[in-house]
Formats: C-alpha cells, structure tokens, sequence
C-alpha cells in the first residue's frame, strides 16, 4: 500500500493486492517423442501438460526456435495437431510456456521428420537380362532417415529380405538369388 499526508496530516491511501511470483512454468511432454521419426503425410501430434503456480499467459509450439502454433488457453492438458507436411529433416519441437509475472519456461525434443521415400538404383541384373539359376544382383539404396528393410520380389513372391543392419543411410548390396524354382521364360523382378 501506499500513503501520502499533506501538510496538515490527511492522508490518501491506496492498497493494492499482488501475488508474488518465484516459480517458472512446469513442462511436461508426452508427445512427440524425442528421437521419433515422423512423416509429412501425417500431421505432428502435440500433447503436454504445462501449470504454473500463479497461471499462465501462453504457450508457443516452435519448430527450430520458429513459433508455429500458440495456445492461449486450456493450458492444464495440451493436445493439439500441427501440420509438417511442408518440412523435413532433423527438428527440434520446443513448447514455451510464459507465466503471468513473464516468466518461462521452455522444454525441447529432437525429432526426425521424413519426407521423401528412398533411393534405389539397380546396376544388375540390367532390364531385360536373361540369367541362369542363379541371379546376381548389385544395387545401392539411401534414405535421409535411414531404412528398416529391403525386399526383392520375382512375380510377386518375396524370395529375399534384407533386415539385420540396415540402420544405414546409404547401403550397397551385392547378392546371389537363386531363381531355380521359376519356370523358364520371362519374370518381373521388383526391388
């Protein structure tokens, strides 16, 4: 409060209530989940809970320190979809939450967003190559986000998978595929 006397000893008095503030907004993030690769084709799941012990004034969704959504209500459970569907590669989400006195608080997760499907090139067998029993094959795949697994296929029929170690980016495979079991006469070979 405050008080002012005039010379004769009447006072004016004003009081005012304020809440003092020493805690930072809290953060908590479920999603999305550090190190997760997400696709273009899908939007970005963002869910939180954020409190503070005096409220709150917003909370930003920033993508590499851009803001790309705010939320300036329901703060207790955050859900909400933010559209990715134009970027890709490495990211960092952040959720920054502000408290009334101006305080923040802001909490990051490392992301991979993948947008593009991988490369493939085939150096053997060339199109229209005519093998024995046994089929050679040379190809190179690359993935900015790395790859699961390879298939190859002879008439829709899986006759190899490559699985084990394939976290690589960029991979040559050489093999031997034996084609014994298909008849004479022309196959489709997809990779």
């Amino acid at each position: 409060s405050a008080k002012v006397f005039d010379k004769t000893n009447k006072a004016a008095v004003i009081n005012r209530k304020v809440t003092f503030d020493a805690a930072i907004p809290t953060i908590q993030m479920t999603s999305p989940e550090a190190g997760k690769i997400y696709s273009t084709r899908q939007s970005l799941r963002i869910q939180a809970q954020v409190s503070d012990d005096v409220g709150l004034s917003k909370v930003e969704v920033l993508i590499n320190d851009q803001v790309w959504s705010t939320v300036t209500s329901n703060f207790g459970n955050i859900d909400t979809n933010i559209n990715i569907s134009g970027i890709s590669g490495p990211k960092k989400v952040s959720l920054k939450a502000y408290d009334l006195s101006g305080k923040t608080m802001t909490l990051d997760r490392n992301i991979f967003i993948d947008r593009d499907a991988p490369t493939l090139t085939i150096f053997h067998p060339q199109v229209s190559a005519v093998v024995g029993r046994q089929m050679d094959v040379y190809l190179h795949v690359s993935d900015d986000a790395g790859m699961d697994r390879l298939n190859i296929f002879v008439d829709g029929q899986n006759v190899k998978t490559f699985d084990s170690g394939f976290s690589e980016f960029i991979t040559s495979i050489e093999t031997r595929l034996d084609v014994s079991q298909f008849s004479t006469g022309f196959h489709n070979v997809t990779f």
